[in-house]
């Protein structure tokens, strides 16, 4: 199973755009097959949002990345983002083994990543 997290950090005003994109990106996503669990929430700041989401193996992955649904998302979302999105991929080994972002990897802060889940059971509970 592939599973990620993605945080953004919405522009102050742009929080509402940030919403209808998310309300239309997940419509999409429950009738996408290649999509096992996905979910945005608020995240630890008034401007932040939390996307898990959950695929059955990397096929399935590939294929959710090339849907126009997904690329409509990230272009209508890339603007409205007030720091660069972080993304981590968590693995069966546990979590933040493996971690992807846009950021600078200096930036990526993997003990805060690790407190999100403090082992594979939390993970699993998540699908």
């Amino acid at each position: 199973m592939k599973r990620h997290i993605k945080t953004y950090t919405i522009i102050p005003n742009k929080k509402e755009a940030f919403l209808q994109a998310a309300d239309e990106y997940l419509v999409h996503a429950e009738k996408d097959n290649s999509v096992i669990e996905c979910h945005i929430h608020s995240g630890t700041t008034p401007h932040s949002f939390t996307h898990f989401i959950s695929f059955k193996d990397t096929a399935a992955e590939k294929a959710n990345e090339q849907a126009s649904y997904v690329k409509k998302f990230e272009e209508n979302i890339l603007p409205l983002c007030e720091k660069e999105i972080q993304h981590i991929e968590l693995t069966k080994e546990g979590p933040a083994t493996g971690v992807r972002s846009t950021l600078p990897k200096e930036e990526i802060d993997e003990q805060e990543a690790v407190s999100l889940y403090r082992n594979q059971e939390d993970i699993d509970n998540i699908v």
